[in-house]
């Protein structure tokens, strides 16, 4: 399976020690410059920006039409509109994104949509992790990672740790 990623699933995964599940679930994964640019600016918030060169299962891919991006500029930020099209160009089975303006906008433009919860529960599915408890746990502790009451309740009752 290909996808493209946003910022905020590499950073977030990274910083409680699970960016390893990402090569594990998903074939390859591409990421636009700004995405890139965007990784290697959040040093500040505890993400290594010299990984970005060392994952062979990340590429940075430039896109090969930035026209229709200008429209989504309009609501989105530059990393989540670059990595919204570069998914349209290259019909990836998945895009990882988080933010709800960047989702809304991906799925209604077609795009499968999956965020660091969806990655965290496949993991649990396949076997990657033997919990999903303490990764939420980490990503609201150290990354400050905003997770609804009832959104927390519901995939630790679909992990089955409820």
């Amino acid at each position: 399976m290909l996808a493209v990623s946003d910022t905020s699933p590499i950073n977030a995964l990274q910083r409680i020690g699970q960016l390893h599940l990402l090569p594990a679930l998903f074939d390859r994964i591409f990421i636009p410059p700004a995405v890139r640019a965007e990784l290697q600016n959040a040093v500040q918030h505890g993400f290594d920006p010299n990984l970005i060169d060392q994952l062979d299962w990340l590429e940075v891919l430039p896109l090969s039409n930035s026209t229709k991006q200008s429209q989504l500029l309009a609501t989105l930020d530059l990393g989540e509109s670059e990595a919204i099209m570069l998914a349209l160009e290259l019909k990836t089975d998945y895009i990882l994104i988080d933010e709800k303006a960047g989702r809304r906008v991906a799925t209604t433009l077609g795009l499968q949509v999956i965020g660091v919860l969806g990655i965290l529960l496949r993991a649990k599915e396949t076997g990657l992790i033997g919990a999903i408890k303490p990764a939420l746990d980490d990503l609201v502790v150290k990354v400050g990672f905003w997770i609804e009451k009832q959104t927390r309740r519901r995939i630790l009752e679909l992990a089955e740790e409820l």
